[in-house]
């Protein structure tokens, strides 16, 4: 086990003494007795967070992550049902380590509610909302599946759709979401691979994408059939 960075549990004991303040002063008056166990969430937060700053990066951490945002599942699911709306920074950090370990479905409902009620990225992810950090994620994550020749989807066209429709991101990433798509349907589909290489130059006109729309031609004419000869 690494020994625990000084700097690194201050700053994380300083964000979470943050989000208890503002948690505190958004949360709706629901009476002392929950009120009492949301801060008691939010202290377990920071405990967990120090756990994992002790713990080696990789498989080590993501176990602890998996355990420990279990505990949280229960407040979620009544946040949720309740129809609740104040700052959570719990609901926001369960969504952060289901990015992490791959709990795509988990990380992606908890970011459509995050990102319909606004909620706040900690202070470590620095002009970063929840849409631009989930687009980021499931697309890293997606990298990470066709590398590995697994499925991304549903995943994947979930969240394409999001950016093209209700989530507000930079067209980059919206570049870079479609030239993944356009890349995973090289061999299966060129002729929509081709037309999604075109949506990106309207995004991005300087984007590379001559060699792959040459090869694209090039397949796609082959796989058309001629035109029926005159007459016949």
């Amino acid at each position: 086990m690494s020994h625990p960075n000084p700097a690194w549990q201050f700053k994380q004991r300083t964000e979470a003494k943050a989000k208890l303040a503002v948690a505190q002063a958004e949360a709706p008056a629901a009476g002392g007795k929950a009120n009492r166990e949301f801060d008691l969430l939010l202290t377990s937060i920071e405990n967990d967070l120090r756990r994992l700053g002790t713990t080696p990066k990789g498989s080590a951490r993501n176990k602890v992550k998996r355990e420990v945002m279990m505990q949280y599942l229960p407040h979620l699911a009544k946040y949720e049902k309740d129809g609740d709306n104040y700052a959570n920074p719990v609901m926001v950090q369960v969504m952060i380590w289901a990015f992490d370990i791959g709990e795509m479905e988990l990380a992606l409902s908890l970011a459509r509610l995050g990102a319909d009620q606004k909620q706040q990225l900690p202070e470590r992810f620095t002009r970063r909302d929840i849409p631009t950090f989930a687009a980021d994620a499931t697309l890293e994550w997606a990298k990470g599946q066709l590398q590995l020749k697994l499925p991304i989807e549903p995943h994947f066209g979930d969240v394409l759709a999001l950016i093209e429709t209700d989530w507000q991101v930079h067209d980059e990433i919206k570049v870079k979401f479609l030239r993944l798509k356009a890349d995973s349907l090289e061999a299966t589909d060129p002729a929509k691979a081709l037309a999604i290489c075109h949506q990106i130059l309207s995004l991005d006109p300087g984007a590379k994408l001559k060699t792959l729309i040459e090869r694209l031609e090039k397949t796609v004419a082959k796989q058309t059939p001629p035109p029926p000869a005159a007459g016949a």
